[in-house]
């Protein structure tokens, strides 16, 4: 089953609402952008819930007795937003606004707004210019947050060397392999202005990836890493090799999945022993284990 409830607000009120909400709770920001990121991959909208997500979200905020936050006080919200699965690609006719400051750039289209790296502002400029505005609102309703967080870029580099030149998950914000003349894939075909080449999902984006080298690292939900897994596998029936980068979940189904692949190079490391990026805070030390497939 899918719920989407009509009514009249904007996917970027909804979420200043919700940012307003619950801004200071880390956690509670990081499982929304999950249900939001999973949302888009199985229904096209962010905001159009699947039972699945529905329930994973609900459990998530009931885990933590210290919320006062209800499920339905969130829902009530972004189940506002209006039906249209066009609803976070309308014509974009505000001004973009950037603005410099602490080593960041702030991009702000609207009531919708992003910071990033200079670099990275730059890059995006060059490419192009004119749909900054736009991007930033498609990026702006997913909460960007830890989802965006992405594989230490010297670990990047060396894969890229190798002839690693795709990344299976990353926005045009976070691409480390878009930098480098590389491609990505994203949840917004829109992406495609930025070097993106579809959803990782799609079957026609599949057929673009056979034979090529490539970096996967889902979000960290399990439907999206179980689903990441099964076409990864596929993938590497069809001749292309796969650096496959997740939890240290032992007991997942994705886990389950790459521990049977014949031959799979294995390695993990625990909180602590490596690094991750932000786009914002630049390298830091991650406190979660991770895991590697390479097959």
């Amino acid at each position: 089953m899918c719920y989407i409830i009509v009514s009249c607000m904007d996917p970027v009120s909804a979420i200043r609402k919700i940012h307003d909400l619950v801004d200071s709770d880390y956690e509670l920001r990081n499982s929304i952008e999950r249900y939001l990121i999973a949302n888009l991959n199985e229904t096209k909208n962010p905001f159009a819930s699947t039972d699945e997500t529905r329930a994973q979200l609900s459990k998530e905020i009931a885990a933590n007795r210290s919320r006062t936050l209800s499920p339905d006080k969130i829902f009530d919200i972004l189940d506002s937003v209006k039906k249209s699965k066009n609803a976070v690609h309308q014509p974009v006719s505000d001004p973009v606004k950037v603005a410099f400051g602490g080593g960041l750039v702030t991009i702000t289209c609207g009531e919708a707004s992003i910071k990033c790296s200079i670099i990275r502002y730059k890059l995006l400029k060059k490419v192009n210019e004119a749909g900054l505005g736009a991007l930033v609102r498609r990026y702006y309703v997913l909460m960007p947050g830890s989802v965006q967080w992405s594989i230490d870029p010297a670990i990047y580099a060396r894969l890229h060397a190798d002839g690693y030149n795709y990344e299976a998950f990353a926005s045009p914000f976070n691409s480390q392999l878009f930098g480098l003349g590389g491609h990505y894939c994203s949840v917004y075909t829109e992406d495609s202005a930025y070097a993106g080449i579809g959803n990782f999902f799609a079957k026609t984006t599949q057929k673009k990836l056979c034979g090529k080298k490539i970096v996967v690292n889902p979000p960290f939900t399990e439907v999206l890493l179980s689903r990441a897994a099964d076409v990864a596998i596929e993938l590497s029936r069809k001749g292309s090799s796969i650096y496959f980068y997740g939890p240290l979940w032992r007991d997942a189904d994705f886990y389950t999945k790459l521990s049977s692949v014949p031959g799979a190079i294995y390695a993990e490391m625990r909180p602590g022993e490596h690094r991750v990026y932000d786009n914002i805070r630049g390298t830091f030390t991650a406190k979660f284990g991770a895991c590697v497939f390479k097959f």
